[in-house]
Formats: structure tokens, C-alpha cells, sequence
């Protein structure tokens, strides 16, 4: 895979607090700099200003996003994240499931994603889990 490092100064408690919030969800720095990165360029519009109402929704609306939002469906978002992820050099070139694995990472760390936002909606009573652990919105 292509990749490019960066280097990034922080003072020690920020680094601190970003550490212990990788390890509560199961990830390294790495991981959790670059999906946060990425959840903030989401809510910027191409031209870099705030996309004020998807920012609404999140932080005023008692709903998380869902998959039909531009949090995570965002055509252009998505097509910009490929790209970061394509390396310049021939010889790196990755196959489709290797950008699928760069972008969205191992088909395991997607269902813990799922698991973990699933597990943290039914601590909100937002959704219901039924006998067969199937779940479905609490109206």
C-alpha cells in the first residue's frame, strides 16, 4: 500500500488524552488521528467551508447520522479518500479490495464499527434489539 508519513506536534496532554481514547476503542494512534481527520473533512464542503447543517444534526439532533447522510455516503468524500489512498508509484498500484481495506479497513474492524455503534444506540434506548437479535428503531 502507498502511504506517506507526517509528522504532526502536539502538546503531551493532547497526546495523552488521543492515546487513551485509541485504546478505549481498540485502535492505534494511527488509526484514530486519520478517522478523525476524516470525520472533519466530511464536514467541510469543497470549497472549506463548514457544512453547517450536517454539523446540526450532529451535535443538536438527538438521531446519529444515518447511512443515507453525507457523513458517510458523501460521493465526492469518498472518491477523495480513494485517491488519498492510491499511491503515485506503478509498482504500488492496489487492487480494488486493498483500497476497499485502506479506506474503510478489514472487513473485522468494520464489524466492530457496526457492534459498537449498534451496542451504543441500545445504551441510548434509540433502537430495540429484538429475540433473534435483530434490530430496528425505538419509535
Amino acid at each position: 500500500m502507498g502511504y506517506k508519513s507526517i509528522s504532526l506536534r502536539m502538546e503531551d496532554t493532547a497526546v495523552e488524552t488521543i492515546d487513551d481514547e485509541a485504546d478505549q476503542l481498540g485502535m492505534s494512534r494511527a488509526e484514530y488521528i486519520r478517522s478523525h481527520l476524516h470525520a472533519g473533512r466530511r464536514l467541510f464542503q469543497s470549497n472549506g467551508k463548514l457544512d453547517r447543517q450536517l454539523l446540526s444534526q450532529l451535535v443538536e439532533g438527538d438521531e446519529s447520522p444515518h447511512l443515507s447522510d453525507d457523513l458517510t455516503t458523501d460521493a465526492d468524500g469518498l472518491a477523495d479518500e480513494i485517491r488519498a489512498a492510491l499511491p503515485a508509484d506503478k509498482e504500488r498500484a492496489l487492487s480494488t479490495d486493498e483500497v476497499r481495506k485502506a479506506v474503510f479497513g478489514t472487513t473485522d474492524r468494520q464489524r466492530d464499527q457496526v457492534e459498537q455503534a449498534l451496542e451504543s444506540l441500545a445504551e441510548r434506548d434509540q433502537i430495540d434489539i429484538t429475540v433473534n437479535g435483530e434490530f430496528h428503531i425505538d419509535e
